[in-house]
């Protein structure tokens, strides 16, 4: 498959998915609260977040995005 037919892929992202990266960036956001956190979040981070899963899926020419897919 070559790269132009990669960026025709749009991925979905499944319920789980979604709520593991909702639980991840609320625990960053909390940590981040503290003074002597190493960097705050924000909701560019949390943009990062949603599309870095995406791009994964795309590369791997899935139309879902899982939860935990990357680690498998």
């Amino acid at each position: 498959m070559t790269i132009e037919q990669r960026r025709n892929v749009y991925p979905t992202m499944v319920e789980a998915a979604k709520a593991a990266i909702d639980d991840f960036s609320i625990d960053i956001r909390m940590k981040s609260d503290d003074r002597d956190a190493p960097m705050p979040g924000s909701a560019r981070k949390s943009e990062t977040l949603i599309r870095l899963p995406e791009d994964s899926a795309r590369i791997r020419i899935s139309g879902t995005v899982k939860e935990g897919m990357p680690g498998e």
